[in-house]
């Protein structure tokens, strides 16, 4: 455990000594709710307040006000569900070990190998906890300040205990994808891609609605959907239910489902607990195929 413990100093040390890779992990976060409240909030404001003329619910501005705060929320959550991947992501410096030949020296040292991926794996949970606690602190503010209501004790613990599954799955599934990458330029561009791919698989940028059903089946079979619909259940469900509160509350369940509040499978809701330990499993799964190579790896080596 103390060799352990070290490699992970050692890496969040590189990691938070990098002030511009801190500072552009932080802004990102300003980006995405600048992206969603001031581009995509207005059309997703509309669409709620046209399914609520549907059911002859009047537009008020107390009810347009409502809706953005709601929209808000949703786009919070959004960005803390982004925050996790991408910073697991960006976290992870075993590439870079990988280009600088510091790995090899890692391999011949006292410590094994399951130890040395502990180190990098705990390092990059480490970070992306702190990060998605500091986004949503930041965000959370900033949403208190244009009116909205704070979550509930409860929400705050069950928030927390979303953050920390999201971030243990994503390090395993960056830790095993960084076990195959070999040179830092693929690394760069797998980055790039995978900060695109994960808004549209978990539809951050947009409801669940507007993806087509085929492709909704799919998404549902990976972690990304599950983690960010639990964020969008612990920290916008309230909003969304003031504001829907007068329709009937079948169709209530329908536009919760539509905007990746709630995801089913057949007629049942997954609930968040189930959510929450198909992450956990994920990550399990990412973590012992890792392990698996890593140990072909060093029979092969001898």
């Amino acid at each position: 455990m103390k060799q352990t413990g070290a490699l992970i100093s050692r890496n969040l040390k590189i990691y938070f000594r990098d002030k511009s890779a801190v500072f552009f992990s932080l802004i990102s976060m300003l980006v995405v709710i600048m992206l969603m409240v001031f581009f995509l909030g207005d059309m997703c404001v509309n669409s709620i307040l046209s399914i609520l003329e549907y059911y002859g619910i009047e537009e008020t501005q107390e009810l347009r006000t409502n809706a953005e705060l709601a929209v808000l929320m949703w786009a919070i959550a959004g960005m803390v569900s982004v925050n996790a991947v991408t910073i697991a992501f960006s976290s992870m410096s075993m590439v870079d070990d990988k280009v600088t030949n510091k790995l090899q020296s890692f391999y011949v040292s006292p410590a094994g190998r399951l130890k040395i991926a502990l180190g990098y794996l705990g390092a990059s949970f480490i970070t992306s906890v702190i990060i998605c606690v500091i986004t949503f602190a930041g965000a959370g503010a900033y949403a208190a300040a244009s009116g909205a209501r704070m979550l509930s004790i409860s929400r705050y613990i069950r928030l927390f205990a979303a953050i920390l599954v999201n971030s243990f799955t994503y390090s395993s599934m960056m830790y095993l994808i960084a076990v195959f990458v070999k040179s830092g330029k693929a690394w760069s561009s797998l980055g790039t891609i995978t900060g695109t791919l994960v808004g549209f698989m978990g539809a951050i940028y947009l409801p669940v609605s507007a993806i087509p059903d085929f492709v909704q089946k799919f998404l549902k079979l990976l972690p990304v959907l599950h983690g960010a619909t639990a964020f969008r259940r612990i920290i916008s469900e309230d909003a969304m239910r003031r504001v829907v509160q007068n329709i009937p509350a079948e169709q209530a369940d329908v536009f919760f489902e539509e905007f990746g509040i709630t995801l089913s499978i057949g007629d049942n809701i997954i609930s968040e607990g189930m959510q929450l330990g198909l992450m956990i499993l994920y990550g399990m799964v990412f973590l012992g195929i890792s392990v698996i190579i890593m140990r072909k790896r060093s029979l092969s080596d001898r």
